[in-house]
């Protein structure tokens, strides 16, 4: 009987208990005081913008982001994500260090095809007085006429150029320069000639590509004694002893 009493007082307290939420939620309660964190720290700043990275981080945004960085830099899988991305940034700089050499290839190509073509137009033009000229120097020299001619661009030594001129003082030395652009020659002049230029004594240095034309000319001529010679460097004996 005492157990059943107080279960009965027990359920009462439970009606009037509820009675008074329902009246309370009829009536509307007042709103709980909320607390505004107070900014007064921030205001410990050295200057104005340390100010406000204070007041940024009392935001909420701010500190969860705080809190994503410093589990990301903590964690071995970023650390390897940072290192496989460097390896392919590396890798496009590469890529874009390839594009770009190859960018400026396809642009200096046609720049020299350029160059080329319009030396070859402009030696078309001259050549026939070019020729004339030096035709005309030939004859008053005498009727020996010599080429020398060369394999390979490291074939050009100024020095046996010199040596070989010297052994027909009396024949016209024309040099036919293994160079297409550069007016490198055999004696002390270096300035830039589109078909001959005179070296002093009784040698020319001449372009390869008006070499062939002024040959023709002095061929059909009936006058000149032409020989050719082709000068090469001396090989390195390359046999090993027994």
């Amino acid at each position: 009987m005492k157990k059943a009493n107080e279960l009965k007082k027990l359920r009462r307290e439970n009606r009037a208990l509820r009675r008074s939420i329902r009246d309370l939620e009829q009536h509307g309660a007042p709103a709980a005081p909320v607390e505004r964190t107070s900014d007064a720290a921030a205001f410990d700043a050295s200057n104005y913008f340390s100010y406000l990275l204070a007041r940024l981080r009392q935001k909420s945004l701010f500190a969860r982001a705080e809190k994503i960085t410093r589990y990301f830099r903590s964690s071995i899988w970023v650390t390897r994500l940072f290192r496989y991305g460097m390896l392919i940034y590396q890798y496009l700089q590469a890529g874009a260090f390839v594009l770009l050499y190859t960018a400026l290839f396809i642009l200096i190509i046609p720049i020299v095809l350029s160059l080329s073509l319009a030396t070859l137009i402009v030696t078309l033009i001259l050549r026939k007085k070019n020729a004339d000229r030096l035709i005309a120097a030939c004859t008053e020299r005498g009727a020996d006429v010599r080429f020398l001619l060369f394999s390979t661009k490291e074939d050009f030594d100024p020095a046996a150029i010199r040596a070989e001129a010297e052994k027909t003082p009396k024949a016209s030395v024309l040099v036919v320069s293994p160079f297409f652009f550069r007016p490198r020659g055999f004696g002390e002049r270096e300035d830039m000639y589109v078909c001959w230029r005179d070296e002093g004594e009784n040698a020319v240095i001449l372009r390869k590509y008006f070499f062939f034309y002024l040959r023709r000319r002095m061929r059909h001529a009936e006058y000149f004694s032409i020989t050719e010679t082709v000068l090469e460097q001396p090989k390195e004996d390359t046999e090993t002893p027994c």
